[in-house]
């Protein structure tokens, strides 16, 4: 099934293949729920999100491993290394997630001494369209709202298409209170980042989805 997938994808290099499954591998182990939804869509979107989980649980199970004796010096040492080998689009076999990593970017905002931080996941497929959006945030059910609306518009458009209005609007848009115009602007700005990470790759010669 992965290899039809990655087929329809239009992912034919290998080494980037063998990157793909081992995410997927990690999606279908620790994201069953999540896997499972993958099956709802097309074949081309499916290795997008795959990746977008498998780089995310990778670097998650750097920090929460518990059966691990690793100092939190080390840990923090061994995901800034990751992070920097993800940013400056490095492929490293010893991390096999970052071929796959490298077709999706990462946009983040704010802090948690600010009580709000929001991260914003973007993955393309092979034909520069986006096959996944995902929000990650310390939010409230009126934020989710917008996230979740996001999340459904913006797949299957091209990122330089994509448009989020006004956010002084989204308040009466999404029948959020007013009071909450910051944190809606903070996801504009987590998704504006992500977006430079997208550009900011393909001005490196980096052609990959």
């Amino acid at each position: 099934m992965i290899n039809t997938e990655l087929h329809a994808a239009g992912i034919e290099d290998e080494r980037l293949r063998e990157s793909y499954r081992y995410c997927r591998d990690l999606n279908a182990q620790h994201g069953r729920t999540y896997f499972l939804a993958t099956r709802l869509l097309a074949p081309s979107q499916r290795p997008a999100v795959h990746a977008l989980y498998g780089f995310a649980r990778y670097a998650d199970d750097i920090l929460d491993d518990l059966n691990s004796d690793v100092t939190v010096a080390a840990r923090q040492a061994r995901l800034e290394q990751l992070a920097a080998k993800f940013f400056e689009g490095t492929d490293d076999a010893a991390e096999p997630v970052l071929a796959a990593g490298s077709a999706w970017a990462v946009g983040e905002v704010g802090s948690h001494r600010e009580g709000m931080r929001v991260r914003c996941y973007l993955a393309l497929d092979a034909n520069g369209q986006i096959a996944a959006v995902g929000f990650r945030a310390f939010a409230c059910p009126d934020l989710w709202r917008v996230l979740q609306t996001f999340e459904r518009l913006w797949p299957g458009r091209r990122p330089e298409t994509t448009d989020l209005g006004d956010p002084s609007q989204w308040a009466e848009q999404f029948q959020v209170p007013i009071e909450k115009l910051g944190r809606l602007i903070r996801v504009e700005d987590a998704w504006r980042a992500a977006k430079e990470a997208l550009e900011s790759n393909h001005s490196r010669g980096d052609t990959r989805p």
